[in-house]
């Protein structure tokens, strides 16, 4: 009589541990990533950021030089090629095999690659033993009797090169670099440390930041919007233009924020045009989970923390994805914003490291990420 009730039992043990296992297999999902480091022909694990081309090239910025990826193997770029500084922070193809390429140490440089070795690039079996051509042409970045270091490079809708500097923005063309100052906002323009650039459908340009965001309408006029007082830092680390106009907004510590800019332009020509991200207007998510009321009217904010299930506080870099997902870096893990609500994805899910400090598409529908642990390639259609 007590054989069918040990059957039962054990059954019920098997259940539960069978849900026990799916359960952890849950929590702990694995992402389709694929990962590449110095064993594979890396510079350097350090990348600072990742890049696509119109050749379907993969670049990554590294601590130690450029490497470019064609799918099978790695050719890096150094020194010795004429970069002037090793640790490289972005590179922008500006027309079909040509590139602007910036380095940590704020300096510009032109690039032209060769599609061949012949000219002394590096494979990852070593240096080849011909003669070494410069392919990195220096670009002054002096304007004013003064040089500025280049802190990002931008490329707008049109085409046109963008420079992120100290006190300003700066229009770069083959001819020369042409400085736009931001308002007198301050009592000396090397406070304000722009750190990236975006553009919108409107033409406005959006410059982030140490002291909060501009936009810079086409004709030259401008608003800062402030986080002060409601937070005491004002550093935006990095901006997105998604699908629908809003702007997305990076803060180094007060986490993401979504403003919707509208198309009313209610400021006095010439003068200072001030905005706060008040309180009133800056609408806090804190239901973990809940599904996420993006900005609707025009001059509207909403903030995302990790009480909303983004990873850190901290942003670092934003991407959207064709499918009009978001993808949030940030110093802690990998977040992702599907419309609805956030998911974080960290070391436990398969990622080289936990903080992410930049995002790249490819034609195959791959999104490359930087870590300083080495690039990993996400495959999106795997999610």
């Amino acid at each position: 009589m007590q054989q069918p009730k040990n059957r039962t039992t054990q059954f019920f043990r098997r259940v539960i541990l069978v849900a026990g296992f799916v359960c952890s297999f849950a929590t702990a999902e694995h992402l389709p990533i694929k990962s590449f480091t110095t064993a594979d022909g890396l510079s350097s694990n350090v990348i600072l950021g990742v890049a696509t081309d119109s050749r379907g090239f993969i670049w990554f910025c590294t601590r130690d030089g450029l490497s470019r990826f064609d799918g099978y193997q790695f050719v890096n770029y150094s020194i010795e090629q004429g970069l002037p500084e090793p640790a490289v922070t972005t590179i922008i193809e500006s027309s079909p095999g040509n590139y602007w390429v910036a380095t940590n140490d704020g300096r510009l440089c032109t690039f032209r690659p060769t599609s061949s070795r012949a000219n002394g690039e590096q494979s990852k079996s070593g240096k080849l033993s011909i003669e070494v051509k410069i392919l990195f042409q220096p670009v002054s970045v002096r304007t004013d009797s003064r040089d500025y270091p280049v802190n990002d490079i931008f490329q707008d809708r049109s085409g046109q090169m963008w420079g992120a500097t100290i006190g300003a923005v700066q229009k770069i063309n083959n001819e020369g670099i042409l400085r736009y100052n931001l308002p007198k906002f301050f009592p000396d323009d090397r406070q304000v440390n722009v750190a990236c650039l975006v553009d919108d459908s409107q033409g406005s340009l959006w410059i982030g930041t140490n002291k909060g965001l501009f936009r810079r309408f086409p004709d030259g006029e401008m608003i800062h919007y402030s986080f002060s007082p409601t937070l005491q830092n004002e550093k935006v680390q990095t901006l997105l233009v998604d699908r629908e106009g809003r702007i997305w907004i990076g803060h180094e510590k007060a986490g993401l924020f979504a403003l919707n800019p509208g198309t009313v332009r209610t400021f006095q020509p010439g003068k200072m045009n001030d905005r706060e991200f008040s309180e009133n207007l800056m609408v806090k998510q804190g239901v973990k989970g809940s599904v996420v009321q993006l900005p609707e009217k025009s001059g509207e904010v909403r903030r995302f923390t990790v009480e909303d299930g983004i990873a850190e506080n901290e942003i670092v870099v934003l991407h959207q994805t064709p499918d009009g997902r978001i993808w949030i870096g940030t110093s802690s893990g990998l977040s992702l914003f599907d419309g609805k609500g956030f998911r974080t994805y960290t070391t436990a899910n398969g990622l080289l490291s936990n903080k992410i400090s930049g995002f790249a598409e490819d034609g195959d529908g791959n999104l490359w990420i930087a870590t300083p642990n080495g690039g990993m390639k996400l495959a999106l259609d795997g999610m």
